[in-house]
């Protein structure tokens, strides 16, 4: 059963060709896919860089647990990485906001520790080996490959989550004029109980002098039962 929140990125399926394939929420699932499978990449590409880096402690010196801890921290950061996208993932089939945006935030943060471990590392090689070698060019130009295709999936993650967050506003505001309706329905019905009241009222006050009037047996209790009998007609 298709959720009423999908109609406004389900509407570009209606159109032939490959617009069909970019809706909003197809691309928020393609951000979520692509970004786990780079994580896992990354975290295979850099334990096995840190495998690498045991046989040369010697070569390394000094700076080897410098480049190993910035190793570290990477694969930190794409473990976390994985987490959130598999939660995002949850998220965008669920369409539920508190699902979609720690990635939106994790990923910024954890990109940006990543391109300062990675410097970090570069420099401490370049320290030895005075010069960039080709494995420091590798990790610059992977990772500003990663930064741009990771902008994208940003911008596509975020169209969707305003998509959502938009539907579930409409929905709020619509509850809400709903409920004044129903208020303004409760006024009314009070008020006309209340006029009802009053009449019985006045009624009780009516019978209570014909029934003295009547004990009476004076000529003013006709008048009475006159006005009285009057007055319920025109009540009525």
């Amino acid at each position: 059963m298709k959720s009423t929140v999908l109609y406004h990125y389900y509407r570009p399926e209606r159109r032939s060709g490959l617009c069909r394939m970019f809706n909003t929420k197809h691309c928020a699932i393609t951000s979520a896919i692509y970004s786990l499978n780079v994580s896992i990449l990354v975290v295979l590409l850099y334990s096995w860089q840190i495998n690498v880096n045991t046989k040369k402690f010697q070569i390394l010196g000094d700076v080897y647990y410098g480049v190993q801890i910035s190793y570290y921290a990477i694969i930190g950061s794409h473990l976390s990485i994985i987490v959130l996208s598999i939660i995002l993932y949850v998220g965008i089939n669920s369409e539920n906001i508190p699902l979609i945006a720690p990635w939106m935030l994790g990923i910024l943060l954890f990109m940006s520790i990543e391109g300062i471990c990675t410097v970090y590392a570069n420099v401490l090689r370049d320290h030895i080996n005075g010069h960039f070698d080709g494995l420091c060019k590798a990790e610059i130009t992977f990772f500003i490959a990663r930064a741009i295709f990771n902008s994208i999936a940003i911008y596509a993650v975020m169209k969707f989550y305003h998509v959502i967050r938009s539907e579930e506003e409409n929905k709020s505001s619509t509850t809400i004029s709903l409920c004044g309706d129903d208020d303004d329905d409760d006024e009314n019905e009070l008020n006309i109980n209340f006029e009802q009241e009053d009449i019985f009222e006045g009624d009780e006050e009516n019978r209570e002098e014909i029934k003295h009037a009547a004990e009476d047996g004076s000529d003013e209790n006709d008048s009475l039962l006159v006005g009285y009998d009057t007055d319920s007609v025109i009540s009525l």
